[in-house]
């Protein structure tokens, strides 16, 4: 028995059949939008890798993906057999074909023949039982500028709204030549009324800026995302199209993925206007000085200005630093503080920010002035050049608090033949508080002093008193009827067990 067991399994690799590579699809006419499923399958041999797809991504959004496999026996012979299943979403309507894709097996690189499909532009495709996939839902685009400057940024915002039950929604990364694609924020996601009735919308914002004037193109943007079927009575395969058997655990027999694609833009860019350096196309930009008038202006004390810039229609990041204008000046040494950035898009307007500090240290006294602040920019609505100033500001700077103790010295170390009473007298006046002071803190030390020797006297005469009284509580105690007469030269007994009166002088 175990021989004709090992004799048969010595034949077995005779029976299987050689490897077949072949592709098919679920359906030949598809909407612009909608899916359909790639089924490609090895019969007999095995594959060393999976099937090579590049060359559907220049056509097809590739959604999903899946695989099976499948052994059967039939008059002896064995076929095993492997399929994978491609989701896929044309881009783009016109005839196309799916090209020969290849396969390493066993037996050698295998290749399907190529298949012809029609991509329709309409909602329904003749014949086709899914001309409902993408019916209720619509993908519409919105531009804030359509003929903006060299960088000015403006909001590109794609709309998603739906009556149906949506999920899994996703949008494939926009990427712009000689552009600057930034998300606006997350994705939202509201209610509202379309045509009488309740729709989901999901909002996707983007912050493009132009880096070179001339034709900008905005290329077709993807969004993607599942339809969930509710469950049918009918059994379904598990190889149809776009059969999730994990969708039925929640009340659906199966999610359709859907794609919806916009229209390619082209917008003109307008070149910046000459004289501008930098070139800053703004709606408005103001500046606004930071002072505190209460501040102290001294020689070699260090004190602030600031400048806070407020800018509509251009990001943070554009707006000039006022550093050149503030540290070229004699009379003081300027050092920068990191500046401070804001943005936020509201209304589809870019607003922004710019805060600046600069710390000043004097270097001479007397009245300095301040440089005057400006820039020169674009305004986008009038079209016209704009120069937002800040006048300059002159400041009144007091000389250093060491100088005036270094004179006071050198008159102190003068003869006194060259110091005649009317300058000692002016001089007592200008100092009359360091006088008080000193006298004050002579008068406290004197009584302290005083108070210390009081004290000193009280206590010595409190440790004298303690003694005598215990000298003659030992008397009284031997002796209690003659207590004066106790005979010189005895000195009285204590009984032991008797505590000691407590002789501690505190």
């Amino acid at each position: 028995m175990v021989t004709r067991l090992m004799f048969l399994f010595l034949l077995l690799p005779l029976f299987l059949v050689s490897g077949e590579f072949t592709a098919s699809v679920s359906k030949n006419e598809i909407n612009l939008g909608e899916s359909f499923t790639l089924y490609l399958t090895l019969k007999g041999g095995s594959s060393k890798s999976t099937p090579a797809i590049d060359s559907l991504k220049k056509m097809f959004i590739i959604h999903s993906q899946q695989q099976s496999s499948n052994t059967v026996i039939m008059n002896g012979q064995i076929t095993v057999s492997k399929t994978w299943l491609f989701t896929l979403i044309p881009q783009k309507e016109g005839e196309a074909v799916i090209p020969s894709l290849t396969l390493d097996t066993s037996d050698g690189m295998l290749s399907t023949e190529p298949i012809k499909i029609t991509i329709l532009k309409g909602n329904a495709a003749a014949g086709s039982s899914d001309s409902s996939d993408i019916k209720g839902v619509t993908l519409t685009t919105s531009l804030t500028n359509a003929k903006p400057y060299k960088n000015e940024p403006f909001v590109y915002t794609l709309r998603l709204a739906s009556k149906r039950e949506l999920a899994n929604i996703k949008m494939e990364k926009i990427d712009i030549e000689d552009a600057i694609v930034e998300s606006n924020g997350e994705p939202k996601s509201y209610e509202e009324v379309i045509d009488g009735m309740r729709a989901g919308v999901v909002e996707f914002s983007y912050l493009i800026t132009p880096l070179k004037a001339g034709p900008l193109k905005i290329p077709s943007a993807i969004v993607q995302g599942v339809i969930p079927i509710r469950r049918q009575n009918q059994m379904r395969s598990f190889f149809d199209d776009s059969f999730d058997p994990f969708s039925m655990m929640h009340g659906f027999g199966e999610l359709k993925p859907f794609a919806l694609m916009t229209e390619e833009a082209i917008l003109e860019v307008q070149p910046p206007q000459a004289g501008l350096n930098p070139w800053l196309p703004a709606r408005s930009l103001k500046i606004e000085e930071i002072w505190d008038e209460s501040q102290p202006l001294q020689t070699g004390e260090p004190f602030t200005r600031g400048f806070k810039i407020v800018a509509e229609g251009i990001k943070s990041n554009q707006l000039p630093s006022l550093n050149e204008l503030q540290t070229s000046h004699p009379h003081f040494k300027i050092y920068a503080d990191k500046p401070e950035l804001g943005d936020e898009v509201k209304d589809g307007i870019v607003k922004s920010y710019r805060k600046e500090h600069f710390t000043l240290i004097p270097q001479q006294s007397g009245d300095l002035l301040l440089p005057e602040i400006s820039v020169a920019w674009w305004d986008v609505t009038k079209k016209e050049k704009v120069i937002t100033r800040i006048p300059s500001r002159t400041v009144q700077v007091l000389p250093a608090l060491q100088d005036g103790l270094k004179s006071q010295v050198a008159l102190a170390d003068e003869p006194a033949t060259q110091v005649d009473t009317e300058s000692q007298g002016a001089a007592i006046q200008r100092d009359p508080l360091l006088y008080v002071l000193i006298g004050g803190l002579t008068l406290l030390l004197a009584v302290a002093i005083i108070w210390g020797i009081i004290l000193q006297k009280k206590i010595v005469r409190i440790t004298e008193k303690k003694a005598v009284d215990v000298k003659n509580l030992d008397k009284l105690e031997k002796y209690p009827q003659h207590a004066d007469s106790v005979p010189e030269g005895k000195q009285p007994t204590r009984n032991k067990k008797e505590k000691l009166p407590d002789l501690n002088p505190t």
